[in-house]
């Protein structure tokens, strides 16, 4: 939307509006289901699609019905989420949990987020194999210690898992 037209929208949309986009901007993409449970508005599937009508959202598939933020959007919308700092770490977490099966990696970067330590590791834990197979690199470095020292593995470990990623990842070191 950019600078004037965001800020006119956020005084002339329904407030119901304004924080289903403000609780979405954190995934890449949701179905109206999960995007109710993130947002807790129980009009969600109609409301995605007036939005989808203006422009805000986009609906990528139709079968199952996913939707997606508006790029700019999106980032104005989590901008305007982070001012409040607990209720972003709360959103976060929140949304984390939803989308642990769907997307583990962007449940891993929401808890990450929201500072929720201990339910990133267990995730980190949990998906090892699919982070190994699937992740980039970076998030492999990132992880790798921590995965390492949930499992008992010192150094050694956070090396082997560094090693397994850079050879599925097509790297020789």
């Amino acid at each position: 939307l950019g600078g004037v037209k965001f800020a006119q929208f956020i005084l002339d949309a329904p407030t119901g509006d304004v924080d289903l986009l403000k609780h979405l901007s954190l995934t890449t993409s949701f179905t109206a289901e999960q995007a109710e449970k993130i947002s807790g508005h129980p009009d969600t599937h109609k409301r995605l699609g007036i939005l989808n009508s203006q422009g805000l959202v986009s609906q990528i598939s139709e079968s199952p019905s996913v939707y997606q933020i508006n790029g700019m959007v999106s980032d104005d919308f989590r901008a305007l989420l982070a001012e409040d700092q607990e209720h972003f770490k709360k959103t976060a977490k929140e949304t984390a949990k939803l989308l642990e099966n769907s997307n583990p990696l962007k449940a891993l970067e929401l808890y990450g987020l929201s500072g929720d330590a201990e339910s990133a590791q267990a995730l980190a834990v949990k998906n090892l194999q699919h982070m190994i197979y699937q992740a980039d690199m970076e998030t492999i470095l990132k992880w790798a210690p921590v995965i390492s020292t949930a499992l008992g593995g010192g150094s050694r470990g956070e090396k082997l898992i560094k090693a397994y990623g850079l050879y599925t990842n097509g790297k020789d070191r």
